[in-house]
């Protein structure tokens, strides 16, 4: 073959071999791509909103969280996780209404479950001398519930509190109600 022959064809082969490599990169790229869904699903403190134009917006793919797609995602589409969410299958019992007995009953249960000076939700804290019959004392159970139960998710809750409102708060049965 001669040299300028030779010359032709390993130029042709690096062109190719050049062009190869692009689509072989090209393809590795689009393949590390993630839908919004995708990533919002891993998010600890963000939970999407679900009305029509989020929801078409959830299966746009993004190069990763840094992609101003997904950030105009969590702009306009997310808010902020509540402890409520992490909470599935269960609902925050009602102030008042029907389910006065059913507080009131929690309330005597969550009065004898405080070890020490310890109450099973740490922020909900009742006196010794506080009634399930007083309103006023009554409220600090319920408005405790909500108050926990509407924080914003750090990413940190623990399973033993989680349980406890699900226990101590929430609408269904629990072995509180016994």
């Amino acid at each position: 073959m001669s040299s300028a022959a030779f010359k032709a064809a390993a130029g042709a082969a690096g062109i190719g071999g050049v062009t190869g490599g692009g689509i072989l990169i090209n393809n590795h790229l689009s393949n590390n791509r993630f839908t919004i869904k995708e990533l919002i699903s891993e998010h600890k403190t963000k939970v999407a909103i679900t009305d029509a134009k989020c929801t078409s917006l959830l299966g746009e793919k993004v190069s990763g969280e840094s992609d101003p797609k997904y950030r105009e995602f969590l702009t306009g589409c997310t808010r902020d996780k509540k402890v409520g969410d992490l909470l599935k299958g269960f609902t925050l019992m009602p102030a008042g209404g029907d389910y006065e007995a059913k507080w009131k009953k929690r309330f005597t249960k969550y009065k004898q479950a405080k070890q020490g000076t310890t109450f099973p939700i740490k922020d909900v804290v009742l006196e010794d001398s506080d009634s399930e019959n007083t309103e006023e004392h009554l409220k600090k159970l319920k408005d405790g519930c909500s108050n926990q139960w509407s924080k914003a998710v750090t990413g940190n809750e623990e399973q033993t509190y989680l349980d406890a409102l699900k226990d101590w708060c929430s609408l269904e049965e629990t072995k509180n109600d016994g």
